[in-house]
């Protein structure tokens, strides 16, 4: 039997699970409302996507991934403008439902038959092109904060070879909030990666040092091509970026070789055995 105890705690804990749902529920409606007002211009567009980007929502992510396309579609009724993308399961007809993006429900007629629509018939909802860099940046910082951590670091490393300066410091903020060491190692790679790419000498050689500690693989080829850009031009690079170059790429080149090494030896131990 239960103790008092217990049951308080037990009733204890179903009351945070509840109150936790309840605040996510809260966080998607208001991040939806932000994203139906960044589409119908109710307010600065830019600014309401870029608040998208701590959003898990599915929905959210189909959306702004489809805006750029020409994808987002809005229907006008009783004097209100309603957001919708379309299914991409089609009739025999290439006609499609259309799903509001207040609720992911169809959009449906008086008698509550579903609305049925061609694309070619439709106007897409116009995106600036300030508009869509926001957008792309937004699906990027979501893709860093994605639940599935094979997905963060995926995402780290696309992101990282992209060479944005303006992405340092969202590289940075994950860092400090990530707890899984592949992710975290893909992220201190996409700030030196990306380091390697900015005007600041000093900043440069942090990166080119960084790769080295992390026995950087992406880092490899990037560090060639400085040494070998130095030697075409000697005076693209001082000499301490040059020498850093070559110290973090004989790293890696040592660590490969090690790994190969021991991978030679254990198949051969296998193959005795």
């Amino acid at each position: 039997m239960k103790t008092r105890g217990q049951v308080s705690l037990v009733l204890a804990l179903l009351g945070l699970v509840v109150l936790a749902c309840h605040v996510q529920a809260q966080t998607v409606a208001e991040q939806r409302a932000a994203l139906l007002n960044a589409i119908t211009g109710e307010g600065d567009s830019i600014e309401l996507v870029n608040r998208l980007a701590t959003s898990s929502d599915p929905l959210i992510e189909q959306t702004l991934a489809a805006w750029p396309k020409g994808g987002v579609f809005v229907h006008e009724e009783e004097g209100k403008k309603i957001p919708f993308v379309l299914d991409p399961q089609g009739d025999d007809q290439s006609r499609h439902r259309a799903l509001r993006l207040a609720d992911g429900e169809n959009l449906r007629d008086g008698s509550g038959k579903a609305l049925l629509f061609r694309e070619a018939d439709l106007t897409p909802v116009d995106t600036s092109r300030a508009l869509r860099k926001a957008i792309k940046q937004t699906l990027d910082r979501m893709a860093l904060s994605n639940p599935d951590p094979k997905y963060r670091r995926d995402a780290a490393n696309r992101l990282g070879f992209e060479q944005n300066q303006e992405y340092i410091p969202v590289f940075e903020a994950s860092l400090r909030n990530e707890k899984v060491a592949d992710v975290r190692k893909a992220l201190e790679e996409a700030i030196a990666i990306t380091q390697l790419a900015g005007d600041d000498p000093a900043l440069r050689k942090t990166g080119i040092r960084k790769l080295g500690e992390l026995s950087s693989l992406s880092g490899q080829n990037l560090l060639r091509k400085i040494i070998e850009d130095a030697k075409a031009d000697p005076k693209a690079f001082d000499a301490e970026t040059l020498e850093a170059a070559r110290a973090s790429l004989t790293v890696i080149d040592q660590h490969i070789l090690v790994g190969t090494l021991l991978g030679t030896f254990f198949r051969g131990l296998s193959l005795g055995a």
